[in-house]
């Protein structure tokens, strides 16, 4: 949305379709609302359940949001904040619309999180209201101080075809009071409470979706948590802000979303850098269980692509048409992108789009585009967002800040801990090194945080080890960390042996060790000898992750201290 676009609070008009007016001091409609009403017969969003697709119309969307948004507005007391407990869902999308309506501060709760972190959520949000759906409904009863919880299906389902009738009701539409509050790890690495405002999100959805050249016709499948900002922003504002199909997959497994790419014939997916890995594992051992000429033909179509124009390697490679055959590019974020995992998907006709951000500038920052795409680079700063490197060394890097329409509003009731990230001046410090080439494209070389440093005064960007490292054969996922060794850090490898390698080696642990720390060593043959790794620890079990896959660094090193591993 176009940043300066003032919405006013106005009545609903008393048309068919039910749709709020929502217009600008000079008249103008919002664009993507426009655009709903023209269309709203088209399926908006929809969810895989038991083999079927059930779909929300975007008439549906614009009747239940209202509906909802007069139920909790006559809500005696009207609710100040409203939590939501959901996996990715087209009902959580309606409550969010629903509560912007009706002036209420939406709290997004995370479902991988223990009961207990969920309490001390709840506490910390003042939210003594929860909606949460059917898979979420035992975890519910456990809570405390709460006033009402709504069982979200059923609720957001019976206003699917509620006309509206108050045609006095006025929506207090502020765009730039706090209304999406989520969870984060602070650029500081500490949780925090991050505050964003409706402005910010519709600035996301356009400049994405801008970005992108998404279209009317897409067809989008929606794979991570919802209440993840950047599954919101990419995977379901930026298509819906088009007009666009969503579809929610419900599953990981890699089968499972191969079989709806072809089923929806999906254009568009986003997800985190983990799952383009076990894709593409599952494609590689497709190949691999190819008759011996056919194999053979697809390894050399593989070899040959980087030579072929990009339309022809879509329709040559095999692998695209097993994807559906529609699918036109993938988006990745939340961590680094491995240059294997880009280079292949490039080869297969389907590119691997990367984007930079954090959950402080809700989320995305910078984005490739399918015109423009740098292998590397984390794209080009959105229109109207700038990004500065701060204090840069003699290779350009520093301390990457940025500002835009989209940063958060701060950290909720905690003025210092903003004051820390988000200067004067309005720039926000987001913690991570990188540099800017001559075009402003940006790279990122690590977080300022996660730094080892060495005796010897040298630094080491875990990042760009486990770069280097992409193709380390013998584990099934592995993380660089740093360990105290004396007065100094040393670099160490922690490995998580995969299957094969266990079966091979059995209880040779030290021989487990040392193949693994040998194929580093060959993989590392071009890196500075201080960025090795001095030791390998063996992990049985996986890595602490985060719900959006990142590795839990802190927890990490506690594991090492405690001397959880091999």
């Amino acid at each position: 949305m176009p940043n300066n676009l003032r919405l006013n609070p106005v009545r609903v008009e008393n048309d068919p379709h039910h749709i709020v007016s929502m217009k600008s001091s000079d008249g103008r409609v919002a664009p993507f609302l426009a655009l709903w009403k023209l269309n709203h017969s088209k399926n908006a969003l929809g969810i895989s359940e038991g083999g079927n697709i059930r779909y929300y119309t975007f008439g549906n969307i614009m009747s239940a949001s209202q509906s909802l948004a007069h139920e909790l507005i006559t809500m005696k007391p009207k609710p100040l904040q409203i939590a939501i407990l959901s996996e990715s869902r087209p009902e959580f999308t309606i409550v969010l619309a629903a509560g912007f309506l009706a002036g209420i501060e939406i709290i997004a709760l995370d479902t991988h999180l223990t009961d207990t972190e969920l309490q001390s959520l709840l506490t910390r949000s003042q939210s003594k209201h929860l909606i949460v759906s059917k898979k979420q409904e035992d975890r519910s009863a456990s809570f405390e101080s709460l006033v009402s919880i709504m069982a979200m299906e059923t609720w957001v389902d019976s206003h699917r075809h509620s006309p509206i009738n108050q045609a006095d009701q006025v929506y207090d539409l502020d765009f730039d009071r706090p209304f999406l509050n989520v969870f984060g790890s602070g650029t500081s690495g500490v949780s925090r409470m991050i505050v964003i405002s409706a402005r910010s999100l519709l600035y996301q959805a356009h400049s994405i979706a801008e970005r992108m050249n998404a279209s009317f016709y897409d067809q989008s499948l929606s794979v991570l948590p919802i209440n993840h900002l950047f599954e919101l922003a990419a995977g379901t504002l930026a298509p819906l802000y088009v007009g666009s199909t969503v579809t929610y997959a419900n599953t990981l497994m890699p089968h499972e979303i191969i079989a709806l790419l072809e089923k929806l014939k999906i254009t568009r997916l986003v997800a985190v850098p983990l799952f383009f890995k076990a894709m593409k594992r599952s494609i590689e051992l497709k190949i691999n269980q190819l008759p011996r000429s056919k194999r053979m033909i697809t390894s050399l179509l593989l070899a040959l692509a980087f030579f072929m124009p990009k339309s022809w390697r879509a329709k040559l490679m095999p692998f695209r048409k097993k994807l559906g055959g529609s699918i036109q590019y993938f988006g990745s974020g939340g961590a680094a992108l491995p240059p294997d995992i880009h280079e292949f998907f490039d080869r297969i006709g389907v590119p691997v789009i990367q984007g930079y951000g954090l959950s402080e500038s809700s989320p995305v920052l910078t984005l490739n585009s399918l015109e423009g795409d740098r292998r590397g680079s984390c794209g080009q700063a959105l229109v109207d967002t700038e990004i500065r490197i701060l204090n840069p060394d003699e290779r350009g890097i520093g301390d990457i800040i940025a500002k835009g329409p989209q940063l958060m509003l701060g950290y909720k009731d905690d003025p210092g801990a903003t004051g820390s990230v988000i200067d004067d001046d309005g720039w926000l410090h987001t913690g991570d090194k990188g540099y800017l080439d001559k075009d402003g494209y940006l790279f990122i070389t690590g977080r300022s945080r996660n730094i080892i440093v060495l005796g010897g005064g040298k630094k080491v960007f875990p990042e760009e080890v486990e770069q280097d490292l992409a193709d380390l054969k013998l584990t099934s996922e592995f993380a660089v960390t740093s360990h105290s060794s004396g007065d100094w850090e040393e670099v160490v490898l922690v490995a998580v042996p995969s299957p094969d390698t266990r079966l091979r080696y059995g209880d040779d642990l030290e021989g487990m060790r040392s193949a693994i720390h040998t194929d580093a060593r060959v993989l590392l043959k071009g890196t500075a000898q201080y960025k090795h790794p001095a030791r390998v620890l063996i992990l049985v079990g996986n890595l602490p992750r985060t719900s959006t896959h990142k590795v839990k660094t802190s927890q990490l090193k506690s594991m090492l201290t405690a001397g959880s591993f091999v």
